[in-house]
């Protein structure tokens, strides 16, 4: 297996990846996901190609992905009186492993990649949000080291 950053020529491949992660959050809550017409497009994918502050990496196989990984650079705490501290944080937007590739060790390489890339860049951290109803990825998150920070709530009225 090798994990390396996509290149234009992955967006079929990767598209495909973000519509399976997309469907899994729709059939989980229908209530707020969607799938819109043309989603993922080029312009979800673009900006990770030409923005050294974004990150999207891929983990391959004998020629197949098995995973994929989003991630970008935020400045927290710089907006005209913030009570948050300033600070370079290496935000994971998503991350996806193949069903049948789970338990691989998949997932884990791609963080490990994406920190060291986050370090590189000055971020002294790493965050990223996870639904609730997807338990084995709270579980993978806590065993490497996540843990929880914020709690977002919702009550239908």
């Amino acid at each position: 297996m090798v994990i390396r950053p996509a290149i234009k020529s992955d967006y079929e491949r990767y598209a495909q990846l973000i519509i399976q992660l997309t469907q899994l959050h729709k059939d989980m809550l229908p209530n707020i996901f969607t799938i819109p017409a043309g989603v993922p497009n080029r312009e979800w994918f673009d900006p990770f190609m030409d923005n050294d502050q974004k990150l999207l990496i891929l983990a391959e196989a004998d020629n197949q992905i098995l995973g994929i990984l989003e991630a970008e650079i935020k400045d927290t705490g710089t907006e005209l009186n913030s009570i948050l501290k300033p600070r370079k944080i290496l935000h994971i937007a998503d991350m996806l492993v193949e069903k049948n590739s789970h338990h691989q060790g998949i997932g884990k390489a791609l963080i490990i990649y994406a920190e060291e890339w986050g370090k590189s860049k000055d971020a002294i951290g790493a965050e990223l949000s996870v639904y609730a109803f997807n338990q084995g990825a709270n579980l993978f998150y806590e065993k490497i080291g996540f843990k929880p920070l914020k709690i977002v709530m919702e009550k239908e009225i």
